[in-house]
């Protein structure tokens, strides 16, 4: 699929933002006893609401017609995305009226009941965001768990990073820091494996088809040489998105290194090292990192979707694989002709 860059600032953006806002939370009901600063709060509250009004408003340029934008909302019980374009309002409003109670000094319990409404708006859109790509079944590089799974992990992971960041710029102390960081270190391990899973995965996901196996004819020099009018119109350039083999494993080992490799590293060093100005920058570098390998990772999860339609269109994937006409089939992938027979009966 062609990546577009709205919905990879949305689905990125507002993912951290979503996770900031829950380790704030988390964070304010654990500090009853003391209060967390302003400085810390406020900031991490204002992150929480630009990020996802950012991701939102860049959003609004995927619409092929914004004007009726909002009849989204009508299928609601049925959609995954009339559910998301629900949710994600809703969360910033409970985000500004958190702040609002921040502000006016509303007593901390009734804060808090505030906060884990915005919580759960957040893991409901977190779920909405996935469930809308893992829900189209003829992409089976999104009809996955995984995709649930990366959607939450790394928008908790990039959330916290952002956290981290601001307890250390703010100077809050290390019997905050040191929690999350360790918090942080787990969460990026998850996400590195839940990562590396998925490409695996994605690249035994099924027998790739060209002209030859297509064919049933093992010839090296078989080639389209009349593409007619099937091609150069928005179902052959939206839905497939050429890139070769060896641009696309650097692309994952980047997304696995810049994302997860050395934020966690960074952490880790943090956790090890109290030095206040040193850990400051070092928490900044490890979101800024994050953040730009999760660009990329959903640019990535975007161009490896393969539309089924591709197959009819000859935009076959570059992988050398076995003829399966001449092969034996199995449960998951039978021969044309075992197709063929069970057709028949």
């Amino acid at each position: 699929m062609r990546p577009d860059l709205s919905l990879i600032m949305l689905t990125v953006l507002a993912g951290a933002g979503q996770g900031l806002f829950i380790f704030l939370v988390i964070l304010d009901s654990l500090a009853l006893t003391g209060e967390l600063p302003t400085t810390f709060t406020y900031a991490a509250v204002f992150l929480s609401i630009i990020l996802p009004s950012i991701g939102m408003i860049a959003s609004t340029f995927h619409l092929g017609n914004p004007q009726i934008g909002w009849k989204a909302l009508k299928m609601w019980k049925s959609s995954w995305l009339s559910r998301e374009v629900i949710l994600l309002p809703a969360f910033l409003g409970f985000a500004v009226l958190y702040l609002y109670c921040l502000y006016a000094g509303v007593p901390a319990p009734a804060r808090l009941i505030v906060g884990y409404l915005g919580v759960l708006s957040s893991l409901g859109l977190y779920l909405s965001s996935a469930m809308l790509y893992a829900a189209i079944h003829y992409i089976k590089e999104w009809a996955n768990p995984y995709t649930v799974f990366n959607f939450i992990l790394f928008g908790l992971t990039s959330g916290g990073a952002l956290c981290l960041a601001l307890i250390q710029i703010t100077g809050l102390g290390a019997e905050i820091s040191e929690p999350v960081t360790s918090v942080l270190i787990v969460l990026g391990g998850l996400s590195l494996i839940a990562k590396f899973l998925t490409y695996r995965y994605n690249e035994n996901l099924y027998v790739s088809w060209n002209l030859r196996n297509a064919l049933g004819i093992n010839d090296p020099n078989i080639r389209l040489v009349d593409t007619g009018a099937a091609y150069a119109h928005y179902n052959t350039t939206e839905y497939h998105y050429p890139v070769t083999a060896n641009v696309n494993q650097t692309q994952q080992n980047v997304v696995l290194f810049a994302a997860f490799m050395v934020p966690i590293f960074i952490w880790s060093f943090i956790l090890m090292v109290n030095n206040p100005p040193i850990n400051g920058a070092l928490s900044i570098l490890a979101a800024v990192l994050m953040l730009a390998g999760l660009l990329l990772e959903r640019k990535l999860f975007f161009t490896q979707g393969s539309h089924l339609q591709n197959i009819y269109y000859g935009n076959f994937r570059k992988k050398p694989v076995k003829n399966p006409i001449l092969t034996a089939g199995t449960k998951t992938y039978p021969t044309p002709a075992a197709v063929l027979r069970s057709q028949e009966k």
